[in-house]
């Protein structure tokens, strides 16, 4: 899990084995504390629709935490890119877009904090 900068090197690295045609949509949110614009910087830009991967996505869900950061601050870190990204007002609403946008050939990845990603297990075992 991509938590930290050193963790989204890690999945950059995974991704880039993935076949180039298959369409991706990227679930994120992480922690105050951690370094929101080096991880925009490494994971974005492998979903960025305005370039050469129009079928990709990326969303943002706020998580229940007073560490949160602010979704607003997610789309900035986006926007500072260039790169198109969309805001869920939570994680269950998050995992349905995703969910809709993404092909069945698609891939979902959801990363940032464990606190995204436990309760988007949670979300996805409970059917």
């Amino acid at each position: 899990m991509a938590h930290n900068p050193a963790g989204a090197w890690t999945l950059r690295a995974v991704i880039s084995h993935l076949p180039e045609s298959q369409p991706r949509t990227l679930l994120f949110s992480c922690l105050r504390d951690k370094k929101l614009t080096e991880m925009a910087q490494i994971l974005f830009p492998l979903f960025d629709a305005s370039a050469d991967r129009p079928h990709d996505h990326i969303l943002f869900a706020p998580i229940d935490n007073p560490r949160a950061t602010p979704v607003d601050d997610l789309l900035t870190a986006a926007r500072a890119l260039d790169i198109p990204a969309k805001a869920a007002p939570d994680i269950a609403a998050a995992l349905d877009q995703a969910r809709a946008l993404t092909p069945p050939n698609g891939l979902i990845i959801a990363t940032g904090s464990i606190y995204l990603v436990g309760e988007i297990r949670r979300l996805a075992v409970q059917g």
